[in-house]
C-alpha cells in the first residue's frame, strides 16, 4: 500500500505532509517556485498518545493546524519578499488563536444561543432531539454561509485552485499517473480525504453527540460544546481511516459535495506548484 499523503493550499501555493516530511511551494512575485522543506517524527516514533485511537485523531489534527500555519506564514513571507520577522512569527501564533476562537464560537457556541433564544417562539424545541437537531440545521447554514462569503473573495478564489490541484496532485499520485501538469490536471479536483470532509462529519456527528450526552442546565450545555470537538474529531478521524470500505464510502458524500464550494479548476501552473512540493516530499515508506 503506497504512504498516504495530505496537504492544503496556501497564498499561491501547496503544502504536502507525508509520515516523514513537509513541504511547500508557493509562486512568488517574479514567477519563481519557491520551497521549503521540513523533516517530521513519524507517529510510530512520537509519543504512544499518537498512536490511541480516538485520541490520536484530536492530536493529528492540532499538529496539522500548526504546520498548516507555518506553511501559511511561509507563503505570506514568499509574496512580501521579506524575512521572517519574530514580530511576524508572534503575529501568525495570535492569528492561530483568533482563529481557533473564532471557530469555536461561531461553529460551537452561536448556534447554540441561537437555538436557545428560539426556544421562546418554537415550542417544540422544548424536546432535546429537536433543540439538537434544530441546532444542526442552524450549525450547517452558518458552516455554509461562510464558505459562500469567502468563496467570493478573490485571493480565496485562487486558494481554493491551489486546492484543487492538490487534489489532482495526490490523486494522480495515488493512481500511480506519472505527474506532469498535463496528465495530472485530467483528474478531479474532488478527493474524499478532505479537511473539507472532515468537518462537515464533526457537524453532522455533533447532532447526535448533544442528544446522547444531554444536560438541562445551560452551562452544562455550554461545557459540553467546548468539550465536543476534541470528543468528535478523534471519532471522525477513526471513521475516516475507513475509506476504503465499501459500507463506509457514503460517510464521504457530503464532504465531496461541500467540495464544489471550497475548490476550484487549478490552470497548468497552478498544478506544477502542487507538483513541485510532492516532489520536495519525502514519500518513501516509514
Amino acid at each position: 500500500m503506497i504512504p498516504k499523503i495530505g496537504g492544503q493550499a496556501v497564498l499561491e501555493g501547496v503544502m504536502l505532509k507525508s509520515e516523514k516530511s513537509m513541504a511547500v511551494a508557493v509562486r512568488d512575485m517574479a514567477g519563481k517556485i519557491v520551497i521549503k522543506t521540513k523533516n517530521l517524527v513519524p507517529n510510530s516514533k512520537r509519543l504512544f498518545l499518537y498512536r490511541t485511537p480516538f485520541l490520536r485523531g484530536f492530536l493529528q489534527l492540532f499538529s496539522l493546524l500548526i504546520l498548516g500555519m507555518e506553511a501559511l506564514k511561509f507563503s505570506v513571507t514568499v509574496l512580501e519578499g521579506g524575512e521572517t520577522k519574530k514580530r511576524d512569527t508572534l503575529l501568525f501564533a495570535f492569528s492561530a488563536f483568533v482563529a481557533i476562537t473564532f471557530t469555536i464560537i461561531f461553529f460551537f457556541l452561536l448556534p447554540f444561543y441561537v437555538t436557545h433564544f428560539s426556544k421562546k417562539y418554537l415550542i417544540f424545541l422544548d424536546n432535546s432531539l429537536w433543540f439538537n437537531l434544530y441546532e444542526g440545521i442552524i450549525r450547517i447554514i452558518f458552516f455554509l454561509g461562510y464558505l459562500l462569503v469567502i468563496s467570493l473573495m478573490k485571493d480565496i478564489k485562487r486558494v481554493f485552485q491551489y486546492h484543487g490541484a492538490e487534489h489532482k496532485v495526490i490523486s494522480a499520485y495515488e493512481n500511480g499517473d506519472e505527474l506532469i501538469p498535463e496528465r495530472v490536471i485530467k483528474y478531479s479536483r474532488f478527493h474524499p480525504r478532505c479537511g473539507t470532509s472532515f468537518l462537515i462529519l464533526v457537524i453532522l456527528v455533533s447532532v447526535i453527540f448533544f442528544s446522547l450526552f444531554k444536560t438541562e442546565n445551560i452551562y452544562g450545555k455550554i461545557l459540553l460544546r467546548l468539550i465536543a470537538f476534541p470528543v468528535i474529531s478523534g471519532f471522525i478521524y477513526e471513521l475516516l481511516k475507513l475509506e476504503k470500505i465499501s459500507l463506509f464510502k457514503v460517510l464521504f458524500i457530503p464532504g465531496l459535495w461541500l467540495q464544489k464550494l471550497t475548490t476550484r479548476e487549478p490552470d497548468l501552473e497552478q498544478i506544477e506548484v502542487a507538483i513541485q512540493a510532492f516532489k520536495a516530499l519525502d514519500h518513501k515508506e516509514v
